[in-house]
C-alpha cells in the first residue's frame, strides 16, 4: 500500500480565535475517508500558534501512512475592546475643566480650558485609541479619527456647583468708624 498525500485528507479548522493577549491555536482536524488521522501518528503540524491579531499559516506535514504538506491559513481576529466612559469631578463655578478629575487618568478633556455652565449637558472627553493591530474600535460609540489620530469621545456630565461670591466692601477714605 502506497502513502496516501496529506493534502488529500479533509481538512477542517475551528472558528478564528480572538485576539486575547496569549499565544493561541486553532483547532485542526484531519480525516481521511471515514478515518480520522491523529496528530503525532499520521502528521505533524508547524507554525500553528500566534499571539497578535492577523494573519497565519500553519504547515501540516504527513508522517506514517501519509506524506506531503499542505500550508493551511488562519487568523486571529481583532477583540472589540470594553471601553468605559470615566467620570468627572465636580466643580465650582469658574473653574476650567481642566481642574475637573476624570475618574481614568487615560482620558482627557477636548477643551480643558472651558469654564463649564452650572446648567450643562456634558463636555467631551476622548482617549485614544491604544494597539488597534489588535483590538476593532471603529464599532464602538464615539470612535474617530481627529487629524489623523484614532480617539474615542464621550460627552460627559460635569456637576458645576454655584460660587460663593466673595464681596469686599469699597469704604472711601475717612468715612470709616468704629
Amino acid at each position: 500500500i502506497l502513502p496516501a498525500n496529506v493534502e488529500d485528507a479533509t481538512i477542517s479548522i475551528s472558528a478564528p480565535p480572538a485576539y486575547n493577549g496569549e499565544a493561541q491555536s486553532p483547532m485542526v482536524h484531519l480525516a481521511f475517508g471515514e478515518a480520522t488521522l491523529t496528530e503525532g501518528v499520521d502528521y505533524r503540524i508547524s507554525g500553528s500558534t500566534g499571539t497578535n491579531a492577523g494573519a497565519y499559516t500553519m504547515t501540516i506535514t504527513g508522517m506514517g501512512d501519509f506524506t506531503g504538506t499542505y500550508e493551511l491559513p488562519w487568523v486571529i481576529e481583532k477583540a472589540v475592546p470594553e471601553i468605559i466612559t470615566p467620570t468627572a469631578g465636580e466643580l465650582t463655578y469658574g473653574q476650567k475643566l481642566s481642574e475637573s478629575v476624570l475618574s481614568d487618568s487615560a482620558w482627557k478633556w477636548f477643551n480643558p480650558g472651558v469654564i463649564p455652565t452650572v446648567n450643562n449637558s456634558g463636555y467631551v472627553t476622548f482617549i485614544p485609541v491604544e494597539d488597534s493591530r489588535n483590538y476593532d474600535y471603529t464599532g464602538i460609540e464615539g470612535y474617530a479619527i481627529w487629524e489623523s489620530v484614532e480617539v474615542i469621545a464621550r460627552v460627559i456630565p460635569v456637576t458645576v456647583n454655584k460660587a460663593t461670591p466673595t464681596v469686599t466692601p469699597i469704604i472711601p477714605e475717612g468715612e470709616y468708624t468704629e
